[in-house]
């Protein structure tokens, strides 16, 4: 690997077009840095390790850098399981990533906060939160990937 690095090195000038990716020891302290900056996350590499095309190897590791925010519950889907998510009285994106003992629990009570519904969705009062944790914002501003992580009362 450090050969690979080396020769790179040697073949790519950084510019404004490109530049090559630098390489830490404290990885701890870099994934501080990332969350200060708001970043996406850090993919961490076993020294020598080599990289090898359409393959997932475990010598390497991504450590995401997730948001999470308390939104509301304002939808169902109806075929392929989503929860519509709002915050700040918009839109802001979906939840498929729901446990299933909190898919039915909210499903028991959600028929009460019914305010419509279309061909794809049951639409629900804003009434029940929950906390999600996602990648990022879309330019649309919508979460990318919400994943739940809890009701909150």
């Amino acid at each position: 690997m450090e050969e690979r690095l080396a020769l790179l090195d040697q073949a790519v000038a950084d510019s404004s077009v490109i530049s090559k990716a630098k390489s830490f020891e404290d990885g701890e302290a870099l994934f501080q840095a990332v969350k200060e900056m708001e970043l996406e996350g850090i993919v961490s590499k076993r020294k020598g390790s080599v990289y090898r095309t359409n393959t997932r190897s475990q010598d390497w590791l991504k450590v995401k850098n997730y948001k999470f925010d308390t939104v509301f519950i304002t939808g169902i889907r109806k075929d392929k399981f989503a929860w519509s998510l709002m915050k700040d009285g918009k839109h802001a994106g979906i939840c498929e990533f729901v446990p299933p003992a909190e898919r039915s629990a909210f499903r028991k009570i959600a028929e009460q906060m019914a305010a419509g519904e279309d061909q794809q969705w049951i639409y629900l009062k804003p009434v029940i939160q929950c906390k999600v944790k996602f990648q990022d914002y879309t330019r649309a501003g919508m979460m990318r990937h919400a994943s739940f992580v809890e009701f909150m009362l």
